[in-house]
């Protein structure tokens, strides 16, 4: 009898060692810097980011977050201050390579960011 027992908890754990538990973590983050422009993207943890500009450019700001195909995902025009203020979440969009363009001045300044699903495994070994 405790022998059946040992065969079936050995059975679970081969089958928990090979299915594992999977989640999805949208969490890899990184951008392409250039140390000449006046933005910065920061993230903020679970797909949330900020725009930064640097204190000596002020005035009206028209931001875009873009897709690798050009699809416009967010639109807007706001100061500069308010644009440094806010919070961008971007949990709801697929994974792939993302634009945050920043009008301002008459300039323009490009931010990428690549947003990319991580899939964990893990084993859990039963016990009586």
């Amino acid at each position: 009898m405790k022998m059946e027992k040992s065969k079936k908890l050995i059975a679970l754990a081969i089958i928990l060692a090979t299915f594992g538990s999977v989640s999805a973590n949208a969490n890899e983050f990184k951008f392409e810097k250039d140390p000449n422009k006046n933005i910065t993207i920061q993230e903020f943890g679970n797909l949330k980011f900020k725009i930064s500009i640097t204190e000596n450019v002020k005035g009206m700001a028209n931001f875009k977050i873009s897709d690798e195909t050009g699809n416009i995902v967010f639109d807007d025009n706001m100061d500069s201050q308010v644009l440094n203020k806010k919070l961008f979440d971007l949990s709801n969009l697929s994974d792939g390579k993302y634009n945050f363009t920043v009008r301002l001045n008459g300039t323009t300044e490009v931010q990428t960011i690549y947003l990319k699903t991580q899939i964990n495994r893990s084993a859990l070994i039963a016990s009586n």
